[in-house]
Parts: structure tokens; C-alpha cells; sequence
């Protein structure tokens, strides 16, 4: 039995048409989160728009993707910045970019600039180029888009743990005042 929530890619997905083209451009340029499916697995990623795909760096200290660019085609979900609200499911051809490429040199400036949190951009890309892959995730079809979402949140169960909260309130020390004393009197 099928993972309920993994990508269905047995059946062929809907031609990309300009309008969702152009609707997966701008998700994926407004948003910073795309999730990617296949496997049976489920990844959120940061990524940036490169004029025609979404572009990942991913493994080393990056984001895993474990065995992506083993899968031909991978489904990619955007959903709306402002409202998180799923506006389109796309499936995407995985394409790798070669560390010191014409292509790497054009895209790699990007992805530095849309990386949050870089420990140092000035070594980002030799550390990329080292331990990391660059990929670009080129939209090839659509599986859904408005008008015809899937009713179902793609929430998945938590994972079972052994850990628990207790049910008790932390003791506070000093409690706050409810309304702060006059300062002369």
C-alpha cells in the first residue's frame, strides 16, 4: 500500500501552462519553503527562483535530501507566503549542477544571498562545491493548481516518542507585578 501522502507519479501530470508557469515563478519567488516529495519521504527546503526552477542546495551541512538525484521527477508543493494556504503541486525534473560550471558560477551568488543564516559567505561556495550539491528542480507538470486542490491538509502523524510535558506549571520566583507602584508617593 502507498504512502497516502506521497507523490502519486504514476499517473501523468496536467502540460504546465503559461498562467501556472507563471503562478509557480511567483509562488516560488515569494516564498521561502517549498516541500518536496518522493520516496515516501517529505522534505521542507529554502530554495530561490532561477528564472525557469527552483534551485536547492542540499546534503553536507546543508538541507539532506537523501538520494534525490536518484529520482527522475520529484513533486514540489508552494504555498502562499501571506496566507500558507497550498496554491499549486507541480511534479519537477531533478537536474544537477556541476560545482565550477558556467551554470554553477550564475546561480551560486544567488542561493548565498537567499541562504538565512550563512556562517560566512565569503567560503559558502567552496564549502558547497566541497560537500554539498547545487540542484535545480525544473517544473515539467502540474498536479494540482487552483481549482483543483486536494481537500485533505497533507498532514502527517507525529512520529512516536517516548518523551512527554509535564502537565505541572514551571514555579516562579518574583512574580510580576499586576500594576507597577507609584514611583513617588
Amino acid at each position: 500500500m502507498a504512502d497516502p501522502g506521497s507523490p502519486d507519479l504514476s499517473t501523468p501530470p496536467l502540460q504546465l501552462d503559461a498562467a501556472t508557469a507563471a503562478l509557480v515563478g511567483e509562488l516560488a519567488r515569494k516564498s521561502p519553503l517549498a516541500w518536496i516529495s518522493y520516496g515516501g519521504h517529505h522534505h521542507p527546503v529554502w530554495h530561490v527562483w532561477d528564472g525557469d526552477a527552483i534551485a536547492v542546495v542540499c546534503d553536507g551541512q546543508e538541507q539532506p535530501l537523501p538520494a534525490v538525484e536518484e529520482q527522475e521527477h520529484v513533486e514540489v508543493r508552494l504555498r502562499s507566503k501571506a496566507t500558507r494556504h497550498l496554491l499549486v503541486t507541480i511534479t519537477a525534473r531533478v537536474d544537477a549542477v556541476a560545482a565550477g560550471s558556467a551554470q554553477w558560477e550564475a546561480l551560486v551568488p544567488a542561493l548565498i544571498a537567499g541562504r538565512l543564516n550563512v556562517r560566512d559567505r565569503a567560503t559558502a561556495a567552496e564549502r558547497w562545491a566541497a560537500s554539498s550539491r547545487v540542484l535545480r528542480l525544473v517544473p515539467v507538470g502540474v498536479i494540482a493548481a487552483p481549482g483543483a486542490l486536494p481537500q485533505d491538509s497533507h498532514r502527517a502523524r507525529p512520529v512516536a516518542t517516548p518523551a512527554t510535558t509535564d502537565d505541572r506549571q514551571p514555579y516562579v520566583v518574583h512574580r510580576r507585578q499586576a500594576a507597577a507602584p507609584p514611583l513617588s508617593g
